[in-house]
């Protein structure tokens, strides 16, 4: 069943192309700078904080490559927004993440950056709300995949193995539902 987690990489690694392929065609992706750089930066430390605790890691080892990919392209092309709720959300997350990882170790690293990327979705979800025609639904359905696949492929029931992609599929059916919000309806 490991080989579920590199298929699930694979999907995942093609939601991220799409997402960068979106964003450089200058369509409206849909997407929020804050979340895709916290995400980047909390991908990298599950990422090795699983490998250190010989968990499921690849998802969010290619999570982290996209999220930086997303990120610089967005940076490049001006579309940084940094609203209220990026200025909440952020240094929560810096400060959650920086007391646990210092004073504990890899699994509660892991917890602490899932926890994080947890947070910093808010901001994601909420520009997703506000403007659901532009969310690229099939993009991230892409993205639900590989975090199914991803956790069909863990190969036991632990924190290390399940709680990464388990955890990211929750918040990518709430980036899907909230899509599906605040849609302008047309008379006829």
């Amino acid at each position: 069943m490991v080989y579920l987690q590199y298929l699930g990489a694979f999907v995942g690694l093609v939601a991220c192309f799409l997402t960068f392929k979106k964003i450089y065609r200058e369509e409206e992706a849909g997407v929020n700078f804050t979340s895709w750089v916290l995400w980047g930066a909390f991908d990298t430390i599950t990422a090795v904080a699983s490998i250190f605790e010989k968990g499921n890691w690849v998802l969010p080892f290619v999570y982290a490559i996209g999220a930086y990919a997303v990120t610089l392209l967005l940076y490049r092309k001006g579309k940084v927004k940094f609203s209220w709720v990026e200025a909440v959300v952020s240094p929560l997350v810096i400060i959650c993440l920086a007391v646990v990882w210092y004073t504990s170790g890899n699994r509660d690293a892991i917890i602490a950056s899932i926890g994080a990327i947890v947070i910093s979705s808010v901001p994601q979800v909420v520009d997703t709300w506000k403007k659901p025609s532009e969310t690229p639904l099939m993009i991230y359905l892409y993205f639900g995949a590989a975090e199914i696949l991803s956790f069909l492929g863990g190969t036991s029931w632990s924190v290390e193995q399940k709680l990464y992609p388990g955890t990211q599929f929750i918040i990518c059916i709430f980036i899907i539902l909230s899509s599906f919000g605040k849609r302008k309806v047309s008379p006829n």
